[in-house]
Formats: C-alpha cells, structure tokens, sequence
C-alpha cells in the first residue's frame, strides 16, 4: 500500500515507462495514473483487437483488501469500436463490498457513463485504486482519444452507503493538481451524510503536513476554504489547481487553487498552496505534502 495505508500500489501491472510507451506522449493519461511519487499504474491499456462481450470473458485487474473494504475490478471489451481505428473501447466493472456487505456488484463504467452521451472516438483509461476512507472508495477514470491527452479525468467515488459520484478533475499536468485532488476528496467527505470525522482525518493525514493537519483541526474543516464563497457550508463548486512557482533550495511548490461556480468558468475566488518536496527513490523531488493553505 502507498501513502501509509490509504493508498495502494498495483505492482503487478505494467511500469511507468511501458505505459507512456504505448500511450505515445499521452501526458494527462500519464499524469492521471503516476502522481508525483509514482503510485500506481494504469489497469486498462484501453486497446483491444478482437470484440468479446462485455461480462463473458473478463480479465480480473485487481483483487484486494483494504482494511474492511474488498475491492474487485474487472474489465472486457464492450463492443463499441473506436472510430478510425482497429481496437474496441473496455467496460471496467467494479464490486465494493464493506464488512462483508456487498455494496456494488460488477458496476458498469463506459465512456458514454463518464461523459454523459455516447462516444466512438474515446477509449476509457482506469487508473488504480489510490484513496480508501472509512466512507469511501476513489478510483481514477479518464476517456481520451486514442494516442492523445484530449479527453476527460474524473475521480469516482463509491461510498458506503451505496452512491456513485463522478467529480470532473481538471489537470495542469504538473504537481499542482495534488491539490484539485485533494480538494475533491476533502470536500467528498464534508459533504458525506452522516458525517465521519475519522474519515476527513484519513484524507488529511495523506495529502498534507502535520502542521495543516493540526490547523485544521484548531480552525475547523472550513478553514481551508476561501472566505468569499458564501455557499462554502455546502461546496456546490468546482476547482482546478495551478502551479505558481518552485523553489528547487528549499524544494518548496507554490500553487494557487481556484474556485468556481458549478459548470462556470468564471472564478469565485482561491487559496495559494504551498506543497512540500522530498527527495524520490531516484534522486528526483516528489511535491506529494501540502504545507499550507492560506488566503
């Protein structure tokens, strides 16, 4: 497991490098599935020569257990060819069981699913498992065009009490987006009914300093929010992060995360976010802590 104990590493799937090699330049697919510190690696490789239908022979892509959360990922080719090419599109088919309780069974997610209307030119791309909560499942979902970073990245999350959200995950491409990712999960668990206090906490824990964790606490859960966003009590609004500035010395990252309406690109308001570096296992710097959060 990655990040302590909410994140998982799928080291039985292909490597960083084989993925950009059959991607050919897809930096967003890339970036959807590696994150700064390297967790994970993409469980659909999205091509397929040959239509089998969906259920009757499926490939078993991950298997484990998190906790007391069993999660079973399954693909197959779903019989819808990508235009212009030789290879059909995959369904990923998920199964969530919490305590022994099955709580989703062969879930169906497909590209028309994801973007909302039906597609030919886009191929689904799953990434790993990459967050477990006490509430929660997140898995990293995208539809591109094939060889290509045109298309969309979501987080699906599947919680406990049996709902499916997809949150639309805009992408710099850069490590800033730790932080559109964070803010995601974090306000998925504000908005969680009832209210699990353990369960921020984990995301917490994982994506930030032990300082921001313990000012958090002190200020409460909005804190980290923007003071003009009057709606903040129910985080009905999108964000999408952007890199400001590094300071290779210190290795210090400065980020800024904007607010906005829902479907809206004009900007409520933002927050500048300081992530901390550390040194990676190849003598890189990995930006995977925020530091601080301030207006």
């Amino acid at each position: 497991m990655g990040r302590k104990l909410n994140y998982i590493h799928l080291l039985f799937f292909s490597t960083i490098i084989v993925i950009l090699l059959m991607s050919a330049g897809c930096e967003r697919k890339a970036t959807m599935v590696s994150r700064a510190n390297g967790r994970g690696h993409s469980i659909i490789d999205g091509k397929s020569d040959s239509f089998v239908d969906a259920k009757s022979k499926m490939t078993i892509e991950l298997d484990t257990i998190v906790r007391d959360w069993h999660m079973l990922l399954q693909t197959a080719d779903n019989g819808i060819k990508i235009k212009n090419e030789n290879f059909y599109d995959k369904t990923l088919f998920v199964t969530i069981a919490k305590n022994g309780k099955t709580l989703f069974h062969q879930k169906a997610v497909t590209t028309p699913w994801l973007l909302g209307s039906p597609d030919n030119e886009r191929q689904l791309y799953a990434g790993p498992l990459f967050a477990v909560s006490n509430t929660t499942v997140y898995l990293f979902v995208g539809s591109y065009l094939p060889e290509t970073d045109d298309g969309y990245t979501y987080i699906l999350a599947f919680s406990k009490d049996g709902n499916v959200n997809k949150y639309l995950m805009p992408q710099s491409l850069d490590e800033s987006d730790l932080v559109t990712e964070f803010y995601l999960l974090y306000s998925h668990e504000c908005l969680y009914k009832p209210f699990d206090a353990e369960s921020l906490q984990q995301i917490i824990k994982e994506y930030c300093t032990d300082e921001l964790l313990w000012k958090i606490k002190q200020q409460g859960k909005f804190a980290i929010f923007p003071p003009k966003i009057s709606d903040r009590h129910s985080l009905k609004y999108d964000v999408a992060s952007e890199m400001i500035d590094i300071d290779t010395t210190k290795m210090l990252l400065y980020s800024r995360i904007y607010f906005y309406k829902r479907h809206s690109y004009q900007p409520l308001d933002s927050m500048k976010v300081v992530l901390k570096g550390r040194r990676n296992e190849y003598n890189g710097v990995s930006y995977d802590k925020i530091l601080s959060i301030n207006h």
